[in-house]
């Protein structure tokens, strides 16, 4: 299953506000802090990632900065969640 696939098929899933940020190639600047700074605070009690893409050393690295930053910003967090697609190597 595609991750767009999983996604058209979820049901369960809520956007209050969405914002899209363009980031150029070769910038600098852009950390988790900047970019989820809006949605970092003590509302959030939980996160679900759906990211295809996390399979190799440095993708695993990313995400367990961005599982950090979500610790140490959001107090009242309870619970993370990382859906992935199967490496096909």
């Amino acid at each position: 299953m595609t991750s767009a696939e999983f996604l058209k098929g979820n049901k369960s899933f809520e956007v209050e506000s969405m914002q899209t940020l363009r980031i150029s190639e070769d910038s600098i600047g852009n950390d988790y802090a900047r970019i989820f700074k809006d949605v970092l605070d003590d509302a959030l009690q939980s996160v679900h990632v759906f990211d295809a893409y996390v399979a190799i050393h440095h993708q695993v690295l990313n995400f367990i900065h961005f599982c950090e930053l979500l610790v140490q910003k959001a107090p009242k967090l309870r619970s993370i969640t990382l859906t992935t697609s199967e490496d096909s190597r």
